[in-house]
């Protein structure tokens, strides 16, 4: 985490806090309280009104009557943007922040952003989101403002308005305003971002976000059809302020990014004929405003390995979903041992997750060698699956013992466990990798084959462990590189070989970041 000393006495600046307020009088009193605890009590509260219906103007007027540093507007019910418009245009101080009305923010909330920005001379201080369950109240992950580089699309991935602390005349003098469509901190913190002159942020997490309430369009799948509104909105108010051409490919990548993640919630959740209409809207804008994207955006990548490999795949492709058209493309859980000897067919294993079940199904028919498609797309390979243990099941016939099938009936117990670290496994993967070279070389000839080196991320409850499997892995790349000429050769920093999914799972060594997969992708 980034420390800052203190710098001078700030409390003679102002910070106008804008709340927009729709129908949430069971969470405005817990709000408007953080605000008034703050330490830094140089502020103007700006509560908007949005057309509520419930008490909410009912707790606003008694909060009035409290501290004259509060001051409440109603309009007629025009959405988000449009009241954090109006906030804007009422704000008397130099610096704005917003704050949603069902949130709440730590006492330290703007002292520290304050800090940050007058220390670090920036436009923008982004902040990180705590975020809360609301059913539960229990923490649920952090939306970390840590992706700091404007030129990044992991930048954008989660474009909050909220949360940041901003220079006024950041809005005023480019003239930028939100849009009355969900979806507004899309549409507009982009051209905020890129007409800053510089950008700071703050780790710790000091703004708590609920989830769950049944109110935020996050919630929400009904509003998915405002997405390319927010799209036409942003590439609009870019043309306006002259740096679309300049940012077009960084555009185009953040609209790719957040389509991908709504047309993957809208396949899951929505009905097809909604799934349907998404897809064609988005389909329509990309082709009116970014000639030629369908070349880089609609390719199928074949993935042999770990996970990772597929979120690569992900970040240069529209529709990606493990669990429809990429599975087919995607083969893991699986080592090179088991698909290059014997079949193993003689078993029906069930798994409860669809996913798993069909690579534990590809594994035991050997079914990468039986892809006819291996001669059309690009291949990607990785070694990482290989930190399994092995099965004997009988004479040259193998089975990884992998997570997947650990979580089925099958009786691993009755056989014999060949250990990842033993010279014995080593020698049987070395023969199975030369015939899967020989298998590539033959059956790949016209496309391109894509060695990434990836490694177990460090984790101290099993430092030994991991260190002894990246050992192996290592014999494992030097061995295919050199038998294998032919493959091009992606390592990966080791600045970026950590994990961010450790609140997720308690194994989590094998998974990196998104920030790999954007560096590993765009090497691509």
């Amino acid at each position: 985490m980034r420390v800052y000393k203190e710098v001078t006495d700030l409390s003679h600046i102002l910070i106008s806090i804008i709340v927009p307020i729709h129908n949430v009088d069971n969470f405005l009193d817990n709000c408007i309280q953080s605000l008034f605890a703050q330490t830094h009590e140089n502020i103007e509260v700006i509560l908007i009104d949005d057309g509520s219906v419930d008490k909410s103007k009912e707790i606003c007027t008694k909060w009035i009557t409290k501290d004259k540093r509060i001051s409440y507007y109603y309009q007629y019910n025009q959405g988000s943007g449009p009241a954090r418009n109006k906030g804007i245009k009422l704000a008397k101080g130099d610096y704005i922040t917003f704050i949603d009305s069902d949130d709440w923010v730590d006492k330290n909330y703007l002292k520290t952003l304050l800090n940050v920005m007058i220390k670090c001379e920036a436009d923008i201080v982004r902040g990180s989101l705590q975020m809360v369950d609301n059913n539960t109240q229990k923490y649920i992950g952090i939306i970390s403002a840590q992706y700091n580089d404007k030129m990044n699309v992991l930048h954008y991935i989660t474009p909050h308005i909220a949360a940041n602390l901003y220079k006024k005349e950041l809005f005023e003098t480019n003239q930028i305003y939100m849009p009355a469509c969900c979806y507004e901190d899309l549409a507009t913190y982009p051209i905020l971002a890129l007409t800053a002159n510089k950008i700071s942020y703050v780790e710790i997490p000091l703004y708590f976000y609920r989830r769950n309430t049944g109110k935020s369009i996050m919630d929400s799948v009904e509003n998915q059809s405002d997405y390319h509104k927010a799209f036409f909105y942003m590439i609009n108010l870019a043309k306006e302020k002259g740096i679309l051409e300049k940012y077009k490919e960084l555009f185009l990548q953040i609209i790719i990014w957040h389509m991908r993640v709504a047309l993957k919630k809208s396949r899951r959740i929505e009905k097809q004929n909604n799934y349907n209409y998404l897809r064609y809207n988005f389909f329509e804008f990309l082709d009116k405003y970014f000639d030629g994207w369908r070349r880089f955006y609609q390719k199928k990548i074949i993935c042999y390995g770990s996970y990772n490999l597929s979120q690569v795949s992900s970040v240069h492709s529209l529709e990606y979903d493990l669990l429809d058209e990429a599975g087919r493309y995607y083969f893991g859980y699986s080592s090179i041992i088991s698909i290059m000897n014997d079949e193993c067919n003689q078993f029906e294993i069930l798994h409860s997750n669809l996913f798993r079940q069909n690579m534990i199904r590809k594994e035991l028919n050997r079914e990468f060698l039986k892809f006819k498609e291996l001669n059309s797309h690009i291949i990607l390979i990785d070694f990482l699956e290989e930190r399994y243990d092995m099965l004997r099941i009988q004479e040259n016939v193998y089975l990884t013992k992998s997570a997947a099938l650990l979580e089925t009936d099958f009786n691993v117990k009755q056989y014999e466990v060949l250990e990842r670290t033993e010279a014995e496994c080593t020698n049987i993967w070395k023969k199975a990798c030369l015939k899967f070279i020989d298998f590539l070389k033959t059956n790949c000839i016209h496309k391109d084959i894509y060695l990434l080196k990836l490694y177990l991320t460090q984790d101290k409850k099993q430092e030994r462990k991991i260190a002894d499997i990246n050992c192996v892995l290592q014999e494992y790349y030097r061995f295919f590189e050199e038998n294998f000429k032919e493959a091009k050769v992606i390592e990966l920093p080791a600045c970026l070989s950590y994990t961010d999914w450790s609140d997720i799972f308690a194994d989590d060594s094998w998974y990196l970041n998104k920030e790999a997969f954007v560096y590993l992708a765009n090497l691509l």
